[in-house]
This record gives C-alpha cells, structure tokens and sequence, in this order.
C-alpha cells in the first residue's frame, strides 16, 4: 500500500538527460548527515504543531480515526514519533529501496523520442543498474523492509484488507474548537469566522454485473454518477444557504476516498466519505447545521434541478478537455492506472476504459433520466 515514487519533467531535446539523472538516484547512495537529519526532525515538528493548531486538520485528523478505526496507515505523524525518529534506520529503508529500479513502472509522456530511442534509453541507463539479488547482497536490512521479496509489484490478491471502515455503531458527532489565540493572520475578519465541517460515510459498490470485468466496469461507473451527485449537491447547498443565510460562503460537498482501503480489488465495494463544509460567524453554527441538514433533506427526495445537472456536466467537460492537453495529467493517469485494481497487463486498455466509462456515464445523465438517476443517487 505504500509507494516508491520518482517524478520529473524536462524540455524535449533533454530526455536523454532526464534518464542520466534517473540513473544517478539509484546507482548513487546520498551521504548521511546527522545535521540534516535534526533539520528534518525539527521542520516536522514544525509542521505537527501548525496542524495541531489548525481546527480543520483537527477535525479532518478525528474523522480519519472514526473512518479506518484508529489504523497506523492513516495516522499523521505526532511528536511522540518524532521523538522515536530513527535516522539511521530511515536511512537504510531509502538506501534500500532506492538501490534498483527494480519493481518500479516508468511511465514517460509528452513530446518524445521515437520507440526505438527511448528503447535504447532503457538500455543503456536503466538496464546496467542492480537487480534485487544485488541489492539484498549489498543492503542487509533489505529484506527486513520487504524490498526483495516475491515478485514486483506487489498486487492487492496478495495481501489482506486493512479494514479500515466506519463503525458500526451508527452516527459519530464531534466538535472541533480552537481559540483565536491559536490562530496566526493579520486578517481581523478571519479570526471572527469560524468554519463547519460534516462528513458521512460513501460506499461504491456494483449493482450488477455477472462477471468480475462487469462489475468492476459497473463500479468505476457508480463513482461516476456519486461523483456527479455530489457536485449537483454542492450546487444546491450553495444557493440554499446563500438564500437564507448571506453570511455563508466557501460552500463545497465532494467524495473523497483517501481513506479507502488501499487494497481493496475492483470487484469489493469502495468506502469514501461525503465532505461538506461552509464558512459562517460562530454564532451561527447550529442554525448552519439546521439549513445543511435540510437542503441534504430536500436533494435525496428532489434530486437536482436539471439546469444544475446540466452546469456540473459542462464543467467536468471543459475541465477533462482542459487537461487532457497536460502532461502533468497524463503523466499521473498512466502511473496511476498501474496500481488501479482494474490494471490487468495493458495500461493503455485500462485508461481506455475509465475515458469510455466516464463518457458512457456523464452522457447518459445528460439525457431525460438523469436527473432521476442522480437523484437516486443523492438518496443512498
């Protein structure tokens, strides 16, 4: 579940130097410096203390417990860590995990050499470097930190589910309070402000399909259509609020899965979580919580209005073709799809099919029944 990642990007006529220097990170071990080290440490203390001062980080940090049940993959770092911050052996976790290219993906975009050119690239800077038995010789630890064991890459049928999910125990509420004096702004309006937050549990799963590619296909679709929802919802609280409260403002509702269970299969349903929140004075917290908790009331039994549905679509068009023309886009689409549980040998294949999902979805929700399909959507 947790990645070795190498990123980089260059002009056209420098590719060649890009691998060169791709070359050189694994092939060369950084020199350790305790200087740096206590550098680091301190810079991450830093940043523990400015989220612990932050009531969204604290309240995003609270959610994650309830959510993946207190689970260590999810857990920001504390100063109790810190104070155990090991250098020498984070230094031999880098060492080794960085000592092949081995088990890594290359995914390489945007204006480039013919295939026999980058082929020769390969070659010649990538081919020479260790494998994993040199590197289990060379770096005793190794092993201990799983970097030479079975085959690369690692697949979600190899490994168990973390677990991580809502309790059952129903409804969770928690309130999230910093004083003024926490605070760090010149800004006197923000420090009068206070900001809500909800969150409710997501769960994407298929609704039909006979065969493990059908109901996988099904499921990327369902998240298209919540994803969808969503924004029609965010549409709705927006003027909902706005209309009985002016002081509201930053109104955003949207799906997000970074606590889903990172090794879940495409086949398994999906958790995610709803995240609405809203700006607003703080004496108008509970009379917020009443109007959000209505609008939320009258989306599930309404569904959207048409002209609503009709303006998330055109943006998420106009946003899709607006990156498809970047390589940052197509760079991490690519990368990506490699950990996709979807991924079954051809990378191009499976981008294919999340594009040609996504256009199957979003056009049939542009038709008559759309509005009725978000709807029902809005009301699981």
């Amino acid at each position: 579940a947790y990645r070795r990642i190498v990123s980089g990007d260059c002009t056209a006529d420098e590719v060649e130097t890009l691998f060169g220097l791709l070359a050189r990170l694994f092939a060369n071990t950084p020199q350790r410096s305790e200087a740096q080290a206590r550098t680091y440490v301190d810079a991450s203390r830093d940043a523990v203390r400015e989220r612990e001062r932050d009531p969204g980080a604290r309240f995003a940090t609270k959610r994650d417990q309830l959510v993946t049940r207190d689970h260590p993959f999810w857990r920001h770092w504390t100063n109790a860590d810190l104070d155990e911050f090991d250098a020498a052996t984070a230094c031999d976790f880098y060492d080794a995990g960085f000592a092949s290219p081995d088990g890594f993906r290359v995914a390489i975009v945007g204006s480039l050499p013919d295939d026999a050119t980058l082929t020769r690239l390969v070659d010649a800077y990538l081919a020479p470097l260790p494998g994993r038995a040199q590197v289990r010789a060379a770096y005793p630890r190794a092993e201990e930190f799983g970097f030479v064991k079975g085959e690369a890459p690692i697949t979600a049928e190899a490994c168990e589910p973390l677990g991580a999910s809502f309790p059952a125990r129903g409804p969770v509420e928690a309130v999230v309070r910093a004083t003024t004096a926490a605070a760090v702004t010149d800004d006197d309006q923000q420090l009068a402000r206070a900001r809500s937050r909800w969150s409710w549990p997501v769960r994407v799963g298929a609704s039909k399909g006979s065969t493990d590619e059908e109901k996988a296909e099904e499921r990327l679709a369902e998240s298209v259509r919540v994803d969808v929802a969503a924004r029609c919802l965010q549409l709705q609280l927006t003027e909902a609020l706005r209309f009985d409260a002016a002081d509201v403002y930053s109104v955003s509702a949207y799906i997000d899965y970074h606590t889903a269970d990172p090794l879940v299969d495409a086949v398994r349903p999906l958790d995610g979580i709803l995240d609405i929140s809203c700006g607003h004075q703080p004496e108008r917290h509970e009379a917020v919580d009443g109007m959000v908790r209505s609008a939320l009331a009258v989306a599930a039994k309404a569904g959207p209005k048409k002209r609503d549905l009709d303006s998330v679509l055109e943006a998420l068009a106009n946003d899709r073709a607006e990156r498809l023309r970047t390589n940052n886009h197509w760079a991490a689409t690519v990368s990506s799809t490699y950990l996709s549980p979807r991924y079954r040998g051809d990378v191009g294949a499976t981008v294919a099919e999340t594009m040609r999902v996504n256009e199957r979805v979003r056009a049939a929700l542009a038709g008559p029944e759309g509005v009725s399909a978000v709807g029902a959507t809005l009301t699981r």
